[in-house]
């Protein structure tokens, strides 16, 4: 980091900043956006822009207000970059103001914009502390114009948005639902909302949209109480955890018949998912399914630990997933708990085990 040449970035901005008006010709506006773009390149231009509250006022004036769409989508790449890597107040008590939030929210879900994926991103570096979320999702649960439906739906209409797709506002729904409000909105008497976003868990053209997803859904389990209704059939999560996870396996008749339909006799050709965080998310989603006896027992009765096993075997002895798997097929295969422990999640455990887990750990 160069004090000098965060300086030096300082007095360039304070100069071109009387250009950067609404009113200023569009060609010669894009070319100085185009020389700020490159600074937030740098780490001399991440650290000193967000710090000058007079070019952060007018680039969210540009933003709400300037008629051209290409300058409107550079001012929001340029705040993109700046708080991909610099989540300071310097810039968060700026952009969290309730206009602009309001106004982004309403970019996200024209048709016709060409930043719909930008603005995704931008709303995403937004709401990464929960302390932000909050501020964000207030617009939801207010039930004023915004509504969560608008956004799910729209995400999971790949042909909704027509310039650009909007991976990233997977992203966006992903960093909400960390909070309790906005998953009681997917979960109580919207259920069939949710279950729109499953089969991207299996969403081969992004990689972004497939860990979106797995973490809404993460999210979403954390409401044990829906864990029932989530394994119904009429929602029937399961295919959509376990198919990404499956490889070309070859089981037997019997083993086949326990399993879903639409995990039954795959192609000798299928791939198993081969990103790890995704791997992980979906084992994760797994095990908090297991929490209560009832989905235990359902999930054995489907037979998930056919697929877990195949996908155990096929892993090297020093895979990322191997322990976290290892022990959600222990509790797959292991006996039932004692009576009055049937609830995984309500365990306590003893504070002399945890004295000896913490010594072990040092």
């Amino acid at each position: 980091m160069s004090a000098e040449g965060e300086v030096s970035i300082t007095d360039a901005i304070k100069e071109v900043l009387p250009f950067l008006d609404v009113l200023t010709p569009t060609d010669y506006k894009l070319k100085i956006l185009e020389h700020i773009l490159g600074m937030t390149g740098t780490k001399d231009g991440i650290n000193a822009l967000p710090k000058i509250s007079k070019f952060i006022d007018v680039v969210m004036d540009l933003i709400c207000n300037d008629t051209n769409d290409v300058i409107h989508h550079e001012c929001v790449k340029i705040f993109v970059n700046i708080t991909s890597t610099n989540q300071s107040n310097s810039i968060m008590q700026k952009i969290l103001e309730e206009y602009f939030i309001e106004y982004l929210l309403k970019i996200v879900l024209i048709p016709e914009s060409d930043a719909a994926e930008s603005v995704s991103m931008l709303l995403t570096n937004m709401t990464q502390a929960e302390d932000n979320a909050k501020v964000v999702a207030k617009f939801f649960i207010n039930e004023n114009d915004i509504s969560i439906d608008d956004y799910v739906n729209a995400f999971c209409n790949e042909n909704y948005h027509s310039k650009c797709q909007v991976n990233h506002m997977g992203s966006f729904l992903a960093n909400l639902t960390a909070l309790k409000e906005i998953r009681d909105m997917l979960l109580k008497d919207n259920i069939a909302l949710l279950k729109k976003i499953f089969p991207f868990t299996q969403y081969e053209k992004s990689i972004a949209r497939r860990l979106a997803v797995a973490t809404i859904i993460k999210n979403c389990l954390f409401e044990t109480e829906y864990h029932e209704e989530i394994l119904c059939e009429d929602v029937d999560i399961l295919p959509h955890l376990l198919l990404p996870l499956a490889g070309p396996e070859e089981l037997s008749a019997t083993e086949n018949e326990e399993l879903p339909l639409d995990l039954q006799y795959l192609a000798p050709d299928k791939e198993r998912e081969k990103n790890k965080e995704v791997q992980l998310l979906l084992i994760d989603c797994l095990f908090q399914l297991c929490a209560t006896k009832d989905c235990r027992l359902k999930m054995k009765a489907n037979g998930s630990y056919y697929i877990l096993r195949e996908f155990f075997t096929a892993l090297s002895d020093h895979d990322d997933v191997l322990v976290p798997l290892e022990n959600l097929i222990q509790v797959l295969i292991g006996d039932e708990p004692d009576k009055g422990m049937e609830n995984l999640k309500e365990i306590e455990i003893p504070d002399n085990i945890v004295k000896e887990l913490e010594e072990i750990n040092k």
